[in-house]
């Protein structure tokens, strides 16, 4: 009887074990997820800004070119 209860012991102590084991992965890999989430949210804001940036150059394109035609067509 004796016997018994240290092997359930035991197991039940290798079964704590694994589960904090568990858990300090689950915690491990949920840091990481919020980090590549920081990550994808800092690029797509970048990606906007340069998205802004392009399309005001192209403004600036059309710009010069509508002047420059205006400029041929006056001299």
């Amino acid at each position: 009887m004796n016997n018994m209860s240290e092997q359930f012991r035991k197991a039940s102590e290798a079964a704590k074990g694994a589960e904090k084991k568990k858990n300090a992965v689950i915690k491990e890999k949920d840091v990481m997820i919020k980090e590549k989430e920081h990550e994808n949210t800092n690029l797509k804001n970048q990606i906007v800004q340069l998205n802004q940036l392009v399309s005001g150059y192209k403004k600036c394109d059309r710009a010069l070119k509508e002047r420059i035609e205006d400029f041929e067509f006056y001299s």
